[in-house]
């Protein structure tokens, strides 16, 4: 069983950022579970593979107007807060034609989060508050490898 966090983010400018339209604040915060069947197909070859769960949660702040004003800084917002789960799978081979070499490759695949949460304009007046969505695109991810040994203590992994 494998438990990491493959992504995430957090970033956060000032309010009266020329920029603020974009982003005054920002994160992604995601959690991978992953339970993983291995088999030995060959006392010189393995393969595995197994599922991903991950949740993911996300938040963005933006201004509704440009930070060119002069004091005091804007006060009108956008903000999304939103989570949910997303699905996927990964599978690995590891070859080891003889005990001192190693060869490996793995590939985890693109997921799509659909988030579903709360959306807020904040003007001077009034709040306005409804219900939102959107969606995030995780890629897939491929590695290869090989694991050679330099010295008596010392492996060289490539």
């Amino acid at each position: 069983m494998g438990a990491y966090a493959p992504f995430g983010f957090s970033v956060k400018w000032p309010n009266d950022a020329p920029f603020r339209t974009s982003g005054i604040e920002g994160s992604l915060d995601c959690f991978t579970l992953n339970p993983v069947v291995a088999w030995q197909i060959h006392p010189t070859l393995s393969i595995a593979a197994g599922p991903t769960f991950s949740y993911s949660k996300v938040k963005l702040l933006q201004g509704i107007t440009p930070g060119i004003y002069p004091p005091p800084a804007p006060t009108d917002e956008f903000e999304f807060e939103g989570d949910n789960w997303s699905y996927g799978f990964n599978a690995g081979l590891l070859w080891q034609p003889h005990p001192q070499w190693s060869f490996g490759a793995s590939y985890r695949s693109p997921n799509r989060a659909e988030y579903h949460g709360d959306a807020t304009f904040r003007f001077p007046a009034p709040v306005i508050e409804s219900g939102a969505s959107s969606r995030l695109d995780f890629p897939s991810d491929r590695h290869r490898g090989r694991l050679l040994p330099a010295f008596h203590e010392l492996e060289l992994r490539v």
